[in-house]
């Protein structure tokens, strides 16, 4: 429970930093923390360096976190995104004409949080991809490429190889390879808010 609580607080300190920025394009993605080992590789880079609170991201861009590391990001459209520890995450074009980028979710844990309801803010991971229609979503990509989402709040999309389905409130599907979508009740919320907000102290 205290790590629970520790989790929340630093959560809502981040969204107040979000909101304290002055000045910033939100056009862009920006890197809002950065904790621990969190790196950055530009679209025209095949080095990794180290990232820095407040640097753009571009599309094409790459960041990733270590372990007992985190990040966490203003998205173009003011939503935040939170990546947990031995996340990779890429800021790609879209797969289909203009819009918004693409969130490119390779390995590890994200959680999505927006204040108002976003519109259609599109990702993928190895095995899937969705449309995230909800102001609080969790997803988790295990190292063989298997995607579980959870939708705390809104609604989200989700379209595999052989198959598509649609979250609500307190539900969550899980795929190993994108061709079997299957759709349970979200058992226990806060244990889904402690999976991508808390890692071990170091």
């Amino acid at each position: 429970m205290k790590e629970f609580l520790r989790a929340i607080v630093w959560f809502v300190v981040t969204a107040a930093i979000a909101k304290k920025i002055c000045g910033a394009d939100l056009a862009t993605t920006q890197l809002l923390t950065a904790e621990g080992t969190v790196e950055i590789m530009r679209a025209q880079s095949s080095q990794w360096n180290p990232a820095k609170s407040g640097e753009a991201l571009q599309i094409n861009d790459r960041l990733r976190t270590g372990k007992k590391s985190r990040a966490t990001l203003r998205l173009f459209d003011s939503s935040i995104v939170r990546l947990s520890e031995s996340s990779t995450f890429q800021l790609a074009v879209p797969n289909a004409g203009p819009g918004k980028p693409l969130l490119d979710i390779k390995a590890g844990s994200l959680y999505f949080f927006s204040r108002e309801k976003p519109n259609d803010v599109r990702f993928k991971t190895p095995t899937i991809s969705g449309a995230l229609r909800g102001t609080e979503v969790a997803v988790l990509v295990a190292e063989n490429g298997g995607t579980e989402v959870a939708v705390l709040d809104g609604h989200v999309h989700l379209a595999g190889t052989a198959a598509e389905l649609d979250l609500a409130s307190g539900e969550r599907a899980e795929t190993i390879d994108g061709r079997d979508l299957k759709k349970a009740p979200l058992i226990n919320t806060q244990n889904v808010i402690q999976w991508v907000l808390y890692y071990p102290a170091v």
